[in-house]
């Protein structure tokens, strides 16, 4: 939104939590500001007050006169600050911003909520006069009095507004700086990317180079990955004009903020480590340690959470959404919304996160464009990769697939082997999920996954020691990458750890296993910790503490069946299966009414388990790896339990099987007899 309001714009949105934090609203106005300010001497009253140094409580005239000079050296002209709930923002902050305004520094445009409490607040607090400004002519491009829209169409009438004032002036300067501004939001904001094309060929009309804005660039980039299908190019381009914009002012280029915004989306959507080090880089040529989100006061982060709060919670994101949806900024609200499913189901909200996809699972372009879709896709199809529905999974993963590679947008397109690893490591198919996984590399697994679905970096642990590639599975442990990947947070850390603890598989590697699951607020994220639970327990039950193992076995069954995670509830019941021993282990007992066909034993529920695997079609590697038992012991099993259903060979065992059970149903109970020789009862 702070981009509507034309030339330098700096934004803040008060909270309600932080109206009496001194200064709040001037360190949110000031962070797209920090890159130019760290060059500055330290220790000064600004810096004490926005929290970069320590020192006396400052004044507010003194910070007021230091901010006045900064702004100078930041940007020529006037600076436009835009508020949204104006009537919540703390009082230092609106003494200082009616000071800027008095001396002509800046001008300040100011939204008031509903919900503030009386009229009282226009007594307590500095901006309420400034609110009641009609702020018109080249100090904003709006000429008219801002006013809180119930929905999308005050944005389009701000932006038609904005584009009827470039038409009108005189300057053709100005006039370009206008509709740039223009096009960035209708790109960025709304993703309304054909109307962003047409504005910016408007732009060029006037005879500037879209490349001599910032805005226009980033939004000429997000058309070309869009439009022009290629995330690559569009990359290239904006990579380009911000390193020529960082080369003649570092750390205080009008529009950097937004156009490292829009860059580091671009090199997500490419997947390319190199366009990640050039995003680095850039970032550091420009003094800035991180793009900063210049729409962010859009989405309302909850005051004083940690980020580690923020993982767990998804429901801020979710109101933001409903919030930029309603000002009309629909790509802002589908990047929230689907932060916020990817956010609730690393919560275990699964079925708020099912009802945020549904919510936008009919809307597609022109309404929300593809790539933005992103996150949403990938929540559909994890959730429906957890709980079992192969095919729903499979359509979101496809979809993926294909919108990224259509617009050369690799890293979204690689997204989709995260759900369908998940799909084949719920069903132990563990060749497929190192298949899905293992292309990525161990940086760009740890990376990716990091950002979307970290367990996923477990799945791949645990296929590459289940299919005989434990050597990769250490030399991912040993990535410089997995030191990134486990300091995000305490849910990245107990993952690293518990995929270190497999790898030493022995009494080190339980001893690891089990410190992972006991750090701080792990249970924040309940499927995970589950995961690690039930991987934990299979390594206890092949040390023989079969115990220990089934207690985290219901733990963690209990998690699953919350959750409705069917297949981990299913791998979970065969896990406590196989601890139970030797106890009540005869299911099915044939008896023979010829000896030569039978030998009348009993199949054990392993080896019945085993049998059913076999006659799907899996190999012995295969059925090693889904029951965590050797080949060799695989084998045995087989061997013994060829006699006692009167087969000889492998080929054999789907008829055989397919008679037992149906005996076993009461159903053709003579024709089994006929055919093999052999009734079917029940061991009790």
């Amino acid at each position: 939104m702070a981009a509507v309001m034309g030339l330098p714009v700096l934004t803040a949105i008060g909270t309600r939590d932080e109206r009496d934090v001194r200064f709040a609203a001037l360190h949110q106005l000031l962070l797209p500001t920090l890159g130019s300010l760290a060059q500055r001497r330290r220790g000064t009253p600004l810096d004490v007050a926005i929290g970069l140094a320590e020192g006396r409580a400052p004044r507010v005239g003194e910070i007021a006169e230091e901010v006045q000079s900064h702004l100078g050296g930041w940007t020529d002209g006037r600076v436009v600050v835009y508020i949204e709930d104006a009537q919540w923002i703390d009082r230092a902050s609106a003494e200082i911003l009616r000071a800027l305004a008095a001396a002509g520094v800046v001008t300040v445009v100011a939204v008031v909520g509903d919900d503030h409490p009386d009229d009282a607040w226009r007594a307590s607090t500095p901006i309420a006069e400034l609110t009641e400004v009609r702020v018109t002519g080249r100090d904003s491009p709006l000429g008219r009095s801002t006013q809180r829209q119930p929905d999308g169409s005050g944005l389009s009438e701000r932006l038609e507004a904005l584009v009827q004032e470039a038409r009108s002036t005189e300057s053709s300067r100005e006039r370009f700086h206008l509709l740039a501004t223009t096009a960035f939001v209708q790109a960025k904001l709304v993703g309304a990317v054909s109307d962003a094309q047409r504005t910016l060929g408007e732009a060029r009309r006037t005879g500037h180079d879209v490349g001599a804005s910032l805005r226009a660039s980033a939004a000429e980039a997000l058309v070309i990955a869009e439009m022009g299908a290629d995330a690559v190019a569009g990359f290239d381009r904006l990579s380009s004009a911000v390193e020529d914009a960082v080369q003649r002012r570092p750390g205080g280029s009008e529009g950097l903020a937004d156009a490292l915004t829009v860059l580091r989306r671009l090199a997500d959507w490419t997947g390319d480590p190199n366009h990640r080090s050039m995003l680095a880089r850039l970032m550091a040529s420009a003094q800035q340690p991180y793009p900063v989100e210049s729409d962010r006061p859009l989405l309302r982060p909850r005051a004083g959470s940690t980020d580690d709060e923020l993982i767990a919670d998804g429901r801020g994101l979710a109101e933001s959404a409903r919030h930029a949806q309603r000002l009309g900024a629909t790509r802002l609200a589908a990047e929230a919304r689907g932060e916020a499913a990817l956010e609730m189901i690393a919560a275990g909200r699964w079925d708020d996160a099912a009802a945020v996809v549904r919510e936008v699972s009919e809307v597609r372009e022109p309404e929300i464009p593809h790539l933005t879709r992103g996150p949403l896709d990938v929540a559909a199809a994890v959730l429906a990769a957890a709980r079992g529905k192969d095919e729903e999974a499979e359509r979101f993963a496809a979809l993926l697939s294909r919108e990224g590679a259509a617009r050369r947008a690799f890293g979204v397109a690689d997204l989709a082997a995260i759900p369908r690893a998940l799909t084949a490591a719920g069903r132990g198919h563990w060749e497929e999920t190192y298949r899905q996984l293992a292309p990525h590399g161990p940086s760009s697994l740890l990376d990716v996954s990091g950002d979307v679905f970290p367990v996923a970096v477990l799945d791949f642990a645990l296929a590459a020691i289940h299919t005989g590639r434990a050597d990769i599975a250490v030399s991912t442990l040993d990535n410089q990458a997995m030191g990134q990947f486990e300091v995000r947070s305490p849910r990245h850390r107990m993952i690293a750890d518990a995929c270190r603890g497999l790898a030493e598989s022995g009494p080190e590697g339980i001893a690891r296993m089990q410190r992972a699951l006991m750090y701080r607020d792990v249970q924040l994220w309940p499927f995970d910790h589950a995961r690690v639970q039930l991987a934990l327990a299979q390594l206890l039950r092949r040390n023989a503490e079969v115990l220990r193992a089934r207690e985290l076995l219901l733990a963690a069954r209990g998690v699953f069946v919350r959750l409705d995670a069917a297949p981990w509830t299913e791998r979970c019941d065969e896990e406590l299966d196989a601890a139970r021993g030797s106890a009540g282990r005869t299911d099915y007992m044939l008896t023979p009414s010829t000896q030569a066909w039978t030998s009348g034993e009993a199949l054990t529920r392993r080896e019945l388990a085993v049998v059913e695997l076999a006659a799907s079609g899996m190999s012995t590697r295969e059925i090693a790896s889904r029951l965590l038992l050797s080949e060799r012991t695989v084998n045995g099993h087989l061997y013994r339990a060829y006699p006692k259903l009167g087969v000889g060979r492998r080929s054999d065992l789907e008829g055989a099987l397919r008679r037992l059970k149906a005996g076993h149903d009461g159903e053709g109970r003579e024709a089994d007899a006929r055919h093999t020789g052999t009734v079917l009862t029940t061991a009790g």
